[in-house]
């Protein structure tokens, strides 16, 4: 179609030219320049139009229509207000002006305009979206659900109403549901790209990485010059340690829109991960210099302040990562991985006293942070010398709790994460105590030994391997056979190590730590031939 519009555009200039006092030959200008997005010129069109017929509404609506994209919301509400007032027995008008206060949240104004759509025109969705919508800026997500049950009635085939009524779910955190809406509104619109990106959504927030990556690459596909996929693509390939892969889709977004600062935030983050797991330092000045973009941008953003607290505590610059973290908090005093990473580097500094009161506060954010709380509580205290207090505090957490193996396994992560780690090796042995059969455990042993350790490779052999058997999830195996791989490699057997890490990258693809261990494993098997 679009090849069509300038002859069609030609065809009405000349019609202009012919009788330049009839509004018919300015309105269909106008209508091929606000399809061609050439607002100016549609304007001038319109503006034309109304001049030689002020009592036509179609002019009056598609002024509107041109100040709306123009972004000037005013001059278009008096434009729908004219409309209403030449046709007040329609809906059209009211649904416009709804939308152009809704826009404006003014919500109470928005509602009555669809109110009014949907007494003049009940079978029609319109004005049901509109205040499905309108319910939605209130966080009336249950209202919201209520309307669109009435859109998926009247136009059970028409994805609208599942996409948006899926959203409510999501938002509601009421997956079953969601997923089904938005199955069907892919079912009924595959080329929708609203739908796969609340369904990556979705199941991102269900741990389904891959299927959430699969939708991504949906919107990608669908809208390659928007930069809303790739910011969730590269989100998603975090999850999956693909940190060079995230770094490229964050940076594609970044070149639609570079003014965005949670991209630029979310970008430093993967480049943080990178340069810590990966052990590539000039990582982390990149990250660095991400990060100071994103803070030019919004310096009151808490993720931005968060995340370069985390990337110089990386350097070990943690006096700095302490104001940065600060700052984080107080943006956001509710904010658990600022609390978190401020504990940490304030026990690194040895200022025991403060990483405790730090620690404290994380624990009073709620119980999802309980685990990580008296893990540094208790690392605090021993800092401290009251190592009496430190046992008391991890025995009395455990009272009243299930002795789940599950719940030792995070204790063996935080102790890890913090360098902890005898306690970490003291946590996993307890988890596989509780539950012989849980193969994280097995795996983080055996990596804490190899990596570590260095030590007890043996052993470290056996739990990697018991790991690998026990571990059903395709992906987990593949992080399981890295684990085997490596222990391997520190063993000195180069050959065992490739056979593993090349069915670890098989399973776990695209994971940047395994492919970085299978390199090096190649590159030394090639250097011993030399």
């Amino acid at each position: 179609l679009q090849e069509k519009y300038p002859q069609a555009l030609a065809d009405f200039q000349r019609l202009v030219a012919l009788a330049p006092n009839d509004s018919l030959g300015h309105k269909s200008c106008g209508d091929v320049y606000l399809i061609q997005k050439n607002y100016d010129q549609a304007l001038q069109s319109f503006q034309r139009a109304r001049e030689l017929d002020p009592q036509d509404p179609q002019v009056w609506h598609a002024l509107g229509q041109v100040y709306e994209a123009l972004g000037k919301s005013e001059q278009a509400l008096e434009c729908y207000s004219q409309v209403i007032t030449l046709e007040p027995k329609s809906p059209t008008g009211y649904t416009a002006r709804g939308y152009i206060y809704l826009v404006l949240r003014r919500y109470e104004q928005a509602l009555l305009d669809y109110d009014k759509a949907v007494e003049l025109a009940p079978d029609l969705p319109d004005g049901y979206w509109g205040r499905g919508q309108v319910y939605e800026g209130q966080v009336s997500y249950q209202s919201s659900i209520a309307e669109y049950d009435k859109i998926i009635k009247l136009a059970p085939e028409n994805a609208l109403g599942y996409l948006a009524r899926g959203q409510m779910y999501l938002n509601l955190e009421q997956y079953d549901q969601a997923r089904q809406d938005l199955d069907q509104a892919i079912a009924l619109e595959p080329t929708e790209p609203l739908a796969y990106s609340y369904r990556g959504i979705l199941l991102e927030n269900q741990g389904d990485y891959q299927g959430a990556l699969n939708d991504y690459d949906n919107v990608v596909r669908l809208l390659p010059d928007q930069p809303q996929g790739y910011f969730n693509r590269g989100s998603a390939l975090i999850e999956f340690k693909a940190y060079d892969r995230a770094v490229a889709s964050l940076d594609h977004a970044l070149k639609l829109n570079p003014q965005d600062p949670q991209t630029w935030a979310t970008k430093a983050d993967a480049l943080r991960l990178w340069g810590c797991e990966v052990n590539v330092s000039e990582k982390l000045s990149e990250a660095l210099i991400a990060v100071e973009e994103a803070l030019k941008l919004a310096s009151e953003n808490a993720v931005a302040h968060a995340v370069r607290g985390s990337i110089v505590a990386a350097l070990a610059r943690y006096n700095e990562a302490v104001a940065a973290l600060d700052e984080a908090i107080r943006i956001d005093p509710r904010y658990g991985f600022a609390y978190w990473q401020k504990g940490k580097a304030l026990y690194h500094l040895g200022d025991a006293k403060l990483a405790l009161e730090t620690f404290d506060k994380l624990g009073e954010l709620g119980t999802e942070f309980m685990s990580q709380a008296v893990v540094g509580q208790a690392l605090a205290l021993r800092q401290l010398n009251l190592v009496s207090e430190a046992t008391r505090i991890l025995q009395k957490s455990e009272e009243g709790v299930p002795h789940e193996a599950n719940s030792y396994l995070d204790r063996a992560y935080y102790f890890d994460e913090i360098e902890a780690i005898d306690d970490a090796v003291a946590y996993c042995r307890e988890a596989i105590k509780l539950n012989g059969r849980l193969a994280a455990a097995h795996n983080l042993l055996a990596w804490i030994q190899a990596e570590k350790l260095g030590t007890n490779l043996e052993e470290a052999t056996t739990e990697a391997e018991q790991a690998v058997k026990l571990e059903s999830n395709p992906r987990d195996r593949g992080n399981n056979l890295d684990t085997l791989g490596w222990v391997w490699y520190k063993r000195g057997d180069l050959e065992k190590a490739r056979y593993y890490l090349h069915q670890a990258v098989e399973l776990a693809e695209p994971d940047l730590l395994i492919r970085t261990h299978l390199e090096i494993v190649e590159r030394q098997l090639i250097a011993n031939t030399l």
